[in-house]
């Protein structure tokens, strides 16, 4: 594909003028794998460290219009790979049994199920994070708290809500979402409008009533003005909303997700002055040992789950079953491994880094080792 200087896109087998300049465009996808590959090769050769992120916590906030299987699978591989501190979900859709027994690999849950009028919201926070369970409201305005403590006698305390759009609010029932006086984030799917937030729909009297009550509490609206949901038979809109309050919120950005209609939102938040690193080392997947695996097992496992499946005429509900029977026999005949947790890229391993780099080639072995050490 080729652009000319013009702006107008060509293909390389069209005819052009002569003379025409062009450009070869280069996706932005290709380039940030490149450059993730290159900085991983790096890591990969002293060692396997993990870049120190600094004084950040990495966030995630998302309507998920109900957790089915298939979300939750692919809810785990965004959470792993982009290395969320926390996430606040809406609309989870769970039942009380399905809420209580709810989990993700590596994550702690806190959450409410969801009623006759509301949709359920969850805190999800990762494992080697101290965090304090708070109070879980289902009225109005359904909402979770959870307080996450960090070095240094810093804390910062996650909000989720949802406010279903036939249900109207005043102030007071806003005031129910404050619980402390320091550094507290809100992430809230509030179905309302209002300029502060969403500069393509009209403002409304409940975008008013909210905008007011951020004002009187001090709360930042850290939106940037991206649309947060998208339908295709109705005008994009941003029903979440990002509120911050005693914390520092920065490269707050909107993606599509292919699993629900709105977008994944995705920011780093900074609570306090120290300059130690909050967040925590990569995620590691546990992996599956296979070469210990007992197939003569998982062979008799999965002829005794499809003998149970019966005759079944619908192929997706065939699909479903038989993916369920390999999944069990997997699980009960295949042992699991998990990888060791890398650590931070410290001054120390930079220092060594530039000794290598001057040092001879008799030399340059010896160095190595010690940094892998």
């Amino acid at each position: 594909m080729l652009c000319s200087g013009y702006g107008i896109i060509q293909h390389r087998d069209q005819q052009r003028l002569a003379g025409t300049p062009f450009f070869i465009c280069r996706s932005l996808c290709t380039c940030q794998r490149a450059i993730s590959s290159i900085t991983r090769t790096k890591m990969l050769l002293y060692g396997d460290m993990e870049e120190n992120p600094g004084p950040s916590l990495r966030r995630m906030q998302w309507n998920c219009a109900g957790l089915s299987q298939r979300k939750r699978l692919a809810l785990h591989k965004t959470l792993v790979d982009e290395r969320i501190a926390f996430c606040l979900l809406s609309e989870t859709r769970m039942t009380p049994g399905e809420a209580a027994c709810f989990s993700v690999a590596g994550y702690q849950h806190h959450g409410i199920a969801r009623n006759c009028e509301g949709g359920g919201v969850s805190i999800l926070v990762r494992e080697d994070l101290p965090v304090e369970t708070g109070m879980a409201v289902v009225g109005r305005i359904e909402q979770v708290h959870a307080t996450i403590h960090l070095a240094r006698v810093t804390a910062v305390t996650v909000t989720s809500a949802y406010i279903p759009p036939k249900h109207t609010f005043t102030a007071t029932d806003l005031d129910t979402l404050l619980t402390t006086d320091g550094a507290q984030l809100i992430g809230a799917d509030a179905n309302v409008d209002a300029l502060a937030w969403d500069r393509a729909s009209p403002l409304n009297t409940k975008g008013e009533t909210r905008t007011q009550w951020c004002i009187d509490n001090q709360f930042l609206v850290c939106n940037t003005g991206e649309c947060t949901r998208y339908a295709r038979h109705h005008e994009e809109s941003t029903p979440d909303v990002t509120l911050s309050r005693n914390c520092t919120v920065y490269m707050w950005t909107s993606l599509y997700s292919p699993d629900s209609d709105h977008h994944h939102i995705f920011f780093d938040v900074i609570v306090g002055d120290d300059t130690d690193a909050l967040s925590c080392s990569r995620l590691r997947k546990p992996m599956y040992a296979w070469l210990k695996a007992n197939w003569r097992n998982f062979r008799l496992k999965v002829d005794e789950y499809c003998r149970k499946i019966g005759i079944e005429k619908n192929v997706n509900t065939l699909e479903q079953k038989l993916s369920s029977a390999i999944r069990i026999a997997t699980k009960v005949s295949v042992p699991r491994g998990c990888r060791a947790t890398p650590p931070y890229w410290t001054p120390e391993l930079a220092k060594l880094d530039e000794e290598i780099a001057g040092c001879g080639p008799s030399h340059r072995r010896e160095k190595l080792v010690a940094t892998r050490k």
